[in-house]
């Protein structure tokens, strides 16, 4: 996870939010660990191709379960990260 979006959790947290972090494999195979306050949920899928279709499709599922349980606010993606949700229009609901 980059420096920047592990600041702007952080921050978050400090300002009294929930925060839910979808993130890359763990090298260690943990799924779900609280970091600073924010719980990251680790999806098993290759790391080095967030546009590939294990990533989108693992990264979707993790955000419907976890956005069915508690529906997000914001959501903030780096990069093609978070391309599964726009591609399905998530971002207009």
């Amino acid at each position: 996870m980059q420096d920047h979006t592990a600041d702007l959790a952080r921050g978050l947290v400090e300002a009294g939010h929930s925060v839910e972090v979808i993130t890359a494999r763990h090298p260690a195979g943990i799924r779900e660990a609280e970091v600073d306050g924010a719980r990251r949920h680790h999806v098993d899928a290759p790391s080095d191709d967030f546009a590939g279709p294990d990533w989108r499709e693992r990264s979707y599922a993790t955000f419907t379960c976890l956005h069915t349980r508690e529906p997000f606010d914001v959501v903030h993606s780096e990069g093609s990260s978070a391309l599964e949700l726009v591609r399905r229009g998530v971002h207009r609901t």
